[in-house]
């Protein structure tokens, strides 16, 4: 996800655990950051953002 989303490696770590947990578990999951660009990948991989 690093590669795909110009991320910074945690970062990565973090969007891809994320991406995995709602698909494994099927619910929805609440994402939030105060990184732009986190933010732009979570809402590509369809992630519900945090107002």
């Amino acid at each position: 996800m690093a590669d795909a989303f110009a991320l910074r490696p945690y970062d990565s770590v973090q969007l891809a655990a994320a991406h995995e947990l709602q698909r494994c578990t099927g619910q929805p999951l609440a994402f939030a950051c105060f990184d732009r660009r986190l933010n732009q990948a979570a809402r590509l991989l369809q992630l519900e953002m945090l107002a």
